[in-house]
């Protein structure tokens, strides 16, 4: 018998009446919160979901999820005083034009919005600074930069 609900349906009133007495009273929102007070299910755990995601997942689809993992990761707080990726922008803090390239590139190979890349770089998806800087802004703030920094460093081919 396959094991959909009414194969579990069939084991509660065999293996425990009274939730299923407790069912039929309406005291379960759902057949399957009855089965997992009864214990004939089991509630999966994050981790779990996880792990049968990457056993169902490509390579390609394992690596893009490594890297929005690294990206998430707390990143601490910098003092001013450390120096700023002088590859990425110039003294004012406006992008390079290898700098905008890159970044372009990457949007184009990984098919990322802004907002997709930002919160790779722990950042708010709503945060324009990047994007201003894009198209010949500044960048405000040197922990931006840094991030971005690490961003690309990460995006490398």
């Amino acid at each position: 018998m396959k094991r959909g609900n009414d194969y579990y349906m069939a084991r509660l009133i065999i293996e425990d009446p009274g939730i299923y007495a407790d069912y039929v009273a309406g005291k379960f929102p759902s057949k399957r919160a009855a089965f997992i007070a009864a214990g004939l299910i089991k509630v999966r755990s994050r981790v779990h979901a996880i792990v049968q995601a990457i056993k169902n997942a490509s390579l390609a689809e394992i690596k893009e999820a490594i890297l929005i993992i690294k990206a998430r990761r707390a990143v601490p707080s910098l003092p001013a005083m450390i120096p700023v990726p002088v590859s990425i922008v110039d003294k004012d803090l406006r992008l390079t034009p290898n700098a905008k390239s890159e970044i372009e590139r990457i949007y184009l190979l990984r098919k990322l919005k802004p907002g997709q890349a930002m919160t790779e770089m722990g950042l708010n998806p709503l945060n324009v600074s990047i994007g201003n800087a894009r198209i010949g802004g500044r960048i405000k703030n040197i922990n931006t930069v840094k991030k971005l920094a690490d961003w690309l460093e990460l995006n490398k081919l």
